[in-house]
């Protein structure tokens, strides 16, 4: 199981939203190997009262350092939700949650390749300049 931590900045029209990510993680809580992953999402955006969901395509690259030496691609489709507490405030904070499902690809040499099923819980903060 991966926990990762992950800045993203994105852009927001009234039908799409296109993200930039770059995160940091380890293999597991307790093995304090590093890995960083960089990744694209693109989300149709549908509004409702005071939430709006977006599903959307999400495109991950990383590369997990020794004693592993991977490097690994994830493509993966789901849905975010965000919940707007702040619509109207002057300092928009919401708060995000997605899930997805999808496909890996690990890579330590090119004799060495596995494929894996891949899932993800997110949880989150999105910060807005109106």
């Amino acid at each position: 199981m991966d926990f990762i931590h992950q800045l993203a900045t994105g852009l927001q029209g009234k039908h799409m939203r296109l993200e930039l990510k770059q995160g940091f993680g380890q293999r597991t809580l307790a093995s304090g190997v590093v890995f960083s992953q960089t990744g694209i999402q693109s989300a149709y955006s549908i509004q409702l009262a005071k939430a709006s969901l977006h599903p959307f395509l999400r495109y991950s690259f990383g590369l997990l350092g020794k004693p592993f030496g991977f490097y690994y691609h994830r493509a993966e489709l789901g849905m975010l939700c965000i919940y707007e507490w702040s619509r109207f405030t002057k300092i928009p904070l919401d708060l995000t949650f997605s899930s997805g499902v999808g496909k890996g690809l690990e890579i330590q040499s090119q004799s060495s390749k596995h494929g894996y099923l891949d899932y993800s819980i997110n949880l989150g903060l999105q910060y807005a300049f109106k």
